[in-house]
C-alpha cells in the first residue's frame, strides 16, 4: 500500500497518475540519468573486492543490526557506520553492520546526513 495520494507523473506532458515523482516509464528514465551522473558501482570504489567482502559479512550477520525496531528483518545491504568519505575503513568487518532498506535508508537520512545537527 502507498503511503502517499496519488499524483500526476513530473514528466512534462506525461499525464499519467503515479504513486512516486514519476510514472513506470518514466522512472526507468530518470535512474538512468540519475546513475550517469553518480557513476558505476566501480567507479564509486564498489568493485570485486566489496561485492566478495559483502558477500562473507552478509552471510555471517543475515538479520538487520541498525535498530531494534525492525525486529531483526532480513539484511539485504551493508552499511558502514563511519562512512568512508569521513575515514572510515572501506573493508573493515568492525566498520560495517548488516541493514533492511528501511533502516539503512532512516540511518543515512537521520545520522549520516550533512543536514543533521550532531
Amino acid at each position: 500500500m502507498p503511503n502517499r495520494p496519488p499524483s500526476v507523473c513530473a514528466k512534462a506532458g506525461c499525464g499519467r497518475v503515479s504513486f512516486g515523482r514519476y510514472c513506470e516509464e518514466h522512472e526507468a528514465e530518470y535512474q538512468q540519468r540519475r546513475n550517469r551522473y553518480r557513476g558505476k558501482d566501480r567507479r564509486r570504489n564498489y568493485g570485486r573486492d566489496w561485492e566478495k567482502f559483502r558477500a562473507y559479512y552478509m552471510a555471517r550477520h543475515p538479520l538487520c543490526e541498525i535498530r531494534e525496531k525492525c525486529n531483526g528483518a532480513p539484511a539485504e545491504e551493508l552499511d558502514h557506520i563511519v562512512p568512508i568519505n569521513e575515514g572510515g575503513a572501506r573493508l573493515d568487518p568492525s566498520n560495517v553492520q548488516s541493514a533492511c532498506k528501511a533502516c539503512h535508508s532512516w540511518k543515512t537520512a537521520t545520522i549520516d546526513s550533512k543536514w543533521v545537527r550532531r
